[in-house]
């Protein structure tokens, strides 16, 4: 697992209430989805048919199967 990290003249850009806020909202959705990411997996949450087709279109020739995730 890699930890993201920022520094002092990444912090100096976004200086503004507005631009913090934004900041805010997009590092929510991304550690929204990363845990539902991680929670999916645990649980091995079944895949609906949908997403499962796209996975075997898109994804099967870079080694995707549905695994655990299976009906």
């Amino acid at each position: 697992m890699r930890r993201a990290g920022a520094e002092r003249g990444d912090r100096r850009r976004f200086r503004g209430a507005e631009e913090i806020l934004q900041i805010v909202d997009i590092i929510a959705v991304i550690s929204l989805f990363g845990f539902l990411n991680r929670f999916n997996d645990t649980m091995a949450t079944e895949l609906e048919a949908a997403p499962i087709e796209a996975g075997k279109r898109y994804l099967r020739e870079r080694g995707w199967t549905v695994g655990k995730h299976a009906a």
